[in-house]
């Protein structure tokens, strides 16, 4: 089996699990549970995809994570409703990578890993730009390493900064 066919094999098994652990738990034992079995199924999803194809895991944040009017329908099942607000959009994109991958048009989001050695910052985290900002060298012992698979734009915001810090 090469390495397409085993990542479609593994989305595959995610797709079953949604469907056994999340639906099912919705609909047999209640939202609260449903939601937790969504939560475990979410994180476990996330670190395959963390792990087998960089920034999809972000990308699917993004679609489930989307802003909009929250549409209240009365009587409506909780397995339905998971359905409408996340189920359907989780298996599209799963359904929509299997289809890339089968296909060889997968393009990864990877950009080029960057390394840095750095010694003792100060790490400052800008919330909500997500760059670090690195300042505070204090000596010269005790080197950290920083690799970031940000994309192009990040990759050159955090070479910019630490440019400006040396």
């Amino acid at each position: 089996m090469n390495k397409n066919e085993n990542l479609i094999t593994e989305l595959e098994k995610f797709k079953r699990r949604l469907y056994d652990d999340v639906i099912k738990g919705y609909k047999e034992k209640g939202s609260s549970f449903g939601d937790e079995r969504f939560l475990k199924w979410k994180e476990t999803f996330s670190k395959f995809l963390n792990t087998h194809l960089l920034n999809e895991s972000r990308n699917l944040d993004n679609k489930l994570d989307s802003w909009g009017f929250i549409t209240v329908i009365g009587g409506e099942s909780p397995e339905k409703q998971f359905w409408r607000e996340n189920g359907e959009q989780c298996f599209a994109f799963i359904d929509s990578l299997m289809l890339d991958i089968s296909n060889n048009e997968y393009v990864s989001n990877k950009s080029p890993m960057i390394s840095l050695t750095i010694f003792p910052p100060v790490i400052k985290w800008i919330a909500g730009i997500g760059s670090l900002l690195l300042y505070g060298f204090s000596h010269l012992s005790n080197a950290i390493t920083i690799s970031s698979g940000w994309d192009g734009f990040w990759n050159n915001r955090l070479v910019a900064s630490l440019k400006k810090q040396w």
